[in-house]
């Protein structure tokens, strides 16, 4: 296994530094990863430091990945319940008006494959449940490229580590598209172990980012180490440079490609 972080090493703190109590957008203490610049940090040159929050994937998951993919396949859900419905001279219209127990019993009349009736609860779970993953083959390895492509780091608003030293999960994601400030004087104290009595003291001042309860503490876990950081990094500023352009149009490129195979 590739090494990516070493241990946190007393109070020292710098790029990279990861600590448990970020408080995200959602409200939720998270763990969170400093990503300002280590010579800023090294030099006393920040007032605050920019961090990201990390997330167990299957919390990720069910916060934002399991809505994500879903839109990605409803389509394909829907589509797939049409054409096993149009069979038997239904569709998924005729099921969303007279609900899903009228809608079986007429399949049930139509001498319906019992499979084809077990394929169509499941899409209609899959549809109107959102998160109920339905044991249809199309589906299923839509699910496996999907989580493939996160642990591949694919997706360009995260940024998969499949271990941390320290950490406990297995399969950790950066959400680079949410990064949260701290004074540094919140990061000194988390350095030190913040216990919750002073926490709780200062917490609507230089702590109104971290989120711990009482009978926690926030420290300093680990840090990551080179090259794995600077891909980070990389990454982060990658999403952020994005810019978007209007599209070639559809007459252009149809143009380019008889040029191109015209030759």
């Amino acid at each position: 296994m590739r090494v990516i972080s070493d241990l946190a090493n007393g109070n020292y703190f710098s790029q990279g530094s990861i600590f448990n109590g970020l408080k995200n957008s959602n409200g939720l203490s998270t763990l969170g990863i400093i990503i300002t610049a280590r010579c800023d940090l090294e030099h006393d040159k920040v007032d605050k430091v920019v961090c990201l929050p990390i997330y167990p994937l299957s919390t990720w998951m069910e916060i934002y990945g399991n809505d994500d993919f879903y839109n990605k396949n409803l389509k394909a859900a829907t589509t797939q319940f049409d054409d096993l419905a149009t069979k038997y001279e239904l569709n998924y219209e005729t099921c969303k008006t007279f609900g899903i127990d009228e809608f079986t019993r007429i399949l049930s009349s139509r001498c319906t494959k019992k499979t084809d009736i077990d394929k169509i609860i499941q899409l209609h779970d899959f549809i109107c449940n959102k998160c109920k993953l339905p044991k249809i083959k199309n589906i299923t390895d839509s699910k496996k490229r999907y989580i493939e492509s996160i642990i591949n780091n694919q997706k360009q608003n995260i940024h998969f580590f499949e271990y941390l030293e320290g950490i406990e999960h297995i399969g950790l994601v950066v959400d680079l598209s949410e990064p949260i400030s701290l004074p540094i004087d919140a990061a000194k104290g988390i350095s030190n172990i913040l216990f919750h009595q002073k926490y709780n003291r200062d917490k609507d001042e230089i702590y109104r980012n971290i989120l711990i309860n009482e009978d926690e503490s926030a420290s300093f876990k680990c840090i990551i180490k080179s090259p794995y950081i600077e891909h980070l990094l990389q990454r982060f500023s990658q999403f952020y440079a994005r810019i978007g352009t209007e599209d070639i149009s559809d007459n252009v490129y149809n143009e380019i490609l008889e040029v191109y195979f015209a030759r």
